[in-house]
């Protein structure tokens, strides 16, 4: 196994979830700062709860893991991204200018759904 190889996974595997949490960062600094904490969190998470998604299943899956009746739970789980996505859309206190990071967002979050339903059903 050579660097190039090492770097060339590192960067495929860790490209989705650095790019969710920019976007995340991005909402949270550019709310309204007279919003409250909680309003500013919440309408931000939606990345970084793609990111924590997608690292729990590089991490955590393991490479021999083939339980296809998990991928139903998994695509449960991915809920909480889209809920959270949906309360940034309606209720986001700031300039909505700021959902064209959305395009950023969804090809990372499409990435997440068919990378762990691949990894979890063992393919």
């Amino acid at each position: 196994m050579n660097i190039e190889s090492v770097l060339a996974g590192l960067l495929f595997f860790a490209a989705a979830p650095v790019a969710c949490t920019a976007v995340g960062w991005m909402y949270f600094t550019h709310a309204d700062k007279t919003a409250s904490l909680a309003q500013r969190t919440l309408s931000s998470a939606y990345g970084p709860s793609i990111a924590l998604l997608f690292l729990a299943v590089v991490l955590f899956v393991p490479d021999d893991f083939r339980f296809a009746k998990h991928v139903s739970y998994f695509f449960w789980v991915q809920l909480v991204p889209l809920a959270l996505a949906a309360y940034s859309l309606a209720c986001y206190p700031g300039s909505k200018r700021i959902h064209v990071l959305f395009l950023v967002a969804v090809p990372c979050w499409l990435w997440l759904v068919v990378f762990g339903a691949l990894k979890i059903h063992g393919e």
